[in-house]
């Protein structure tokens, strides 16, 4: 049987993380934006992150780094690029994906470098985000 969060997405949802096959947190937001509504999410419910599936419609190497900086093991992606790859092969995440990209299309995709530290990216993240930074 399918985990939940290897299924299609649902009710125009573009984020969702599942504990098991329970459904804890959705959003229908773009780019970046779930994934820092998630970190807000998390700060408030103290949730076992490496126990947390993830299913993201689109995942370049900034939401792989955000995601892995999340501590969430296990990904779905609709859309992975071979930078987020890269991020996930090396943080061990069980990651699975429908269509394997050489990068998408993101101006942030290309901001990020091999050189930068993950503070450094998240940083970066933040700032185009408009979100302070911890």
């Amino acid at each position: 049987m399918e985990n939940r969060y290897t299924q299609d997405l649902s009710n125009g949802h573009t984020l969702e993380v599942f504990v098991g096959d329970e459904e804890v947190f959705t959003s229908s937001g773009h780019w970046l934006h779930p994934l820092f509504e998630l970190e807000d999410f998390l700060k408030e419910h103290k949730l076992d992150t490496s126990s947390l599936s993830l299913h993201d419609s689109v995942q370049g190497r900034a939401a792989a780094s955000l995601t892995v900086r999340l501590g969430i093991k296990r990904i779905k992606s609709n859309l992975l690029s071979s930078l987020a790859l890269e991020v996930y092969k090396k943080a061990g995440v069980k990651i699975e994906y429908e269509n394997l990209v050489p990068k998408i299309t993101c101006k942030t995709e290309e901001l990020i470098t091999d050189s930068m530290s993950e503070e450094e990216i998240y940083n970066l993240l933040c700032q185009r985000a408009n979100r302070p930074t911890h």
